[in-house]
């Protein structure tokens, strides 16, 4: 049977790896989102330049 401590540390090591997890797949959802709009962004300049 596993003692309640090295349960305890588990579900702490557990949490700590989800967290940074969601953390690392939130900062990857943000760095597209921002990639994307800075491409449309310069994709409207480029066709405001040429539509003149």
């Amino acid at each position: 049977m596993t003692p309640p401590a090295h349960r305890t540390a588990r579900r702490l090591i557990a949490v700590t790896v989800y967290v940074l997890a969601v953390a690392a797949t939130l900062m990857a959802v943000a760095a597209l989102v921002w990639a994307g709009s800075t491409l449309v962004e310069h994709t409207w300049e480029h066709a405001a330049h040429h539509a003149r």
